[in-house]
């Protein structure tokens, strides 16, 4: 069946075989898995509880139900029928290669990825083809980008030319839109029990989980913890509106820029204090303060 799959997929996609189904919690959990394809018969003998795990622990995962139909199967399909997945398909029945390709194609438009770059399409229209690409790629897989410059080598151009192209779309830098759109995509995979907090930093890749917990602060203004509790699993109502998007960019900017100008401020009296050159506000204040004491001291005086 990996055969047939791949020969419909063509350069589509790729696949991942596991023998286990401990094994395909752990590839959802590590890797940038889009579509799963499940057969009941993955351990030999037909079971039901694998698909029924992995539909509740990744609910946000698209599963196309692949298998030869035999009775042991027809009974697990029945068992199978309360699980919401869409598609079936039967080997060397309904499986023609075109069909299957199409297939594929289809319930890839139900992946978290695909959702958010149908949602940001017309923000980067603009953009030139490799650009595009580029920022889909990482989308795709969010731990594979974690730098402007690794952006622009996919896109083959320079980090200034790809700065240039954000700024003419009237959009946040690129470190400060990849990171809304990787807080986003953390949305929706957190409404996933499966999913740990650490689980999904590291899908992202985050280095340390204290990092994703602020980026996601600032984009959506709630803890991961805090959004674990609510139930806004839809990636599209996350998102809104582009414009929507847009603001939610700008926003993120804004907060990023204030961050800065306090680091500055701190840097530049830190520096003064070094060189012991008091900054003129610090002297008025010190000045108000000789002034009290003065006063002070002529009233002990008086008295």
């Amino acid at each position: 069946m990996l055969a047939r799959l791949r020969h419909a997929a063509g350069h589509r996609f790729q696949f991942l075989p596991v023998p286990a189904w401990d094994e395909a919690v752990q590839a959802v959990l590590r890797r940038p898995i889009e579509i799963g394809v499940v057969d009941p018969n993955l351990e030999g003998e037909p079971r039901a509880q694998g698909i029924q795990r992995l539909r509740a622990l990744f609910p946000s995962l698209p599963l196309i139900l692949y298998t030869a139909l035999t009775p042991e199967v027809a009974r697990v399909l029945l068992l199978l029928g309360h699980t919401d997945i869409r598609q079936v398909v039967i080997v060397r029945h309904d499986d023609h290669p075109q069909r299957l390709g199409d297939l594929l194609v289809t319930e890839a438009e139900h992946a978290v990825s695909h959702c958010l770059i149908d949602a940001i399409k017309d923000l980067l229209a603009g953009f030139p083809g490799d650009l595009r690409w580029a920022i889909e790629t990482t989308l795709r897989e969010p731990a594979a980008v974690q730098s402007v410059k690794a952006l622009a080598d996919r896109a083959k151009m320079d980090r200034r030319t790809c700065l240039r192209w954000f700024a003419k779309a009237q959009l946040p830098p690129p470190s400060v839109t990849l990171t809304a759109l990787r807080v986003v995509y953390a949305h929706r995979l957190l409404q996933d029990p499966g999913y740990t907090i650490e689980d999904v930093a590291t899908k992202l890749g985050y280095a340390q989980t204290r990092s994703f917990t602020q980026n996601v602060r600032e984009v959506l203004g709630r803890t991961p913890g805090e959004i674990r509790l609510s139930h806004g699993g839809d990636v599209r109502r996350c998102l809104g509106i582009t414009t929507g998007m847009n603001r939610c960019l700008n926003e993120v900017h804004e907060h990023e820029e204030g961050q800065r100008n306090v680091w500055r401020e701190k840097a530049r009296w830190a520096d003064h204090a070094r060189r012991g050159d008091v900054p003129g506000r610090a002297v008025a204040v010190r000045a108000r303060a000789g002034a009290g004491r003065a006063r002070a001291e002529d009233q002990l005086t008086a008295r």
